[in-house]
């Protein structure tokens, strides 16, 4: 049952889990190996109804300023951060309701599209945008950062996402 407070867990989730995928960042080159904030981003905007939308992407984008700002990063790359986070999870989680109804991952074929919409599809479009920014900005290369990125993402959406939704 829906109640007020689920955009709010879901922000402290995004901000928490999201903390713990730092602490598992390559200190040298800040690369995150698993990103777990996107599977709640995701979970979060596949379950709510589309008319409480804008609350959860208010929410969710206060816990990704927040850890932009905890891990020091500047505005510029706070904001670029933040609008890909969301943008990429909308994105995902429209064409999981599209194809997906009922919020469950009760069947092989929901199961299926959660993995190549939800987890791939989310993490294909959050690489693009994630390694696009860092090898502009920090002239990395970008293939190699979408690589990282995609994996971290995947694993992150898969781990925790499943859980989140049943």
């Amino acid at each position: 049952q829906p109640t007020p407070l689920w955009p709010v867990i879901a922000g402290l989730a995004f901000v928490c889990l999201g903390w713990i995928s730092t602490q598992l960042d390559d200190p040298a080159t800040r690369a995150s190996y698993v990103w777990v904030a996107s599977a709640v981003s995701i979970s979060a905007l596949y379950l709510a109804p589309f008319s409480r939308w804008p609350v959860y992407l208010i929410v969710l984008a206060a816990g990704s300023v927040t850890l932009n700002l905890i891990a020091q990063e500047p505005l510029f790359a706070l904001v670029a951060f933040t609008a890909n986070e969301l943008i990429s999870a909308a994105a995902a989680a429209w064409l999981l309701k599209r194809t997906i109804s009922g919020g469950r991952l009760d069947t092989v074929e929901r199961v299926l599209a959660f993995v190549f919409i939800g987890a791939f599809g989310g993490a294909v479009m959050s690489s693009f945008g994630g390694a696009g920014f860092i090898s502009a900005v920090e002239n990395r290369e970008f293939w190699t950062e979408w690589r990282v990125k995609l994996v971290a993402n995947c694993v992150g959406t898969l781990v925790v996402a499943p859980f989140l939704i049943t």
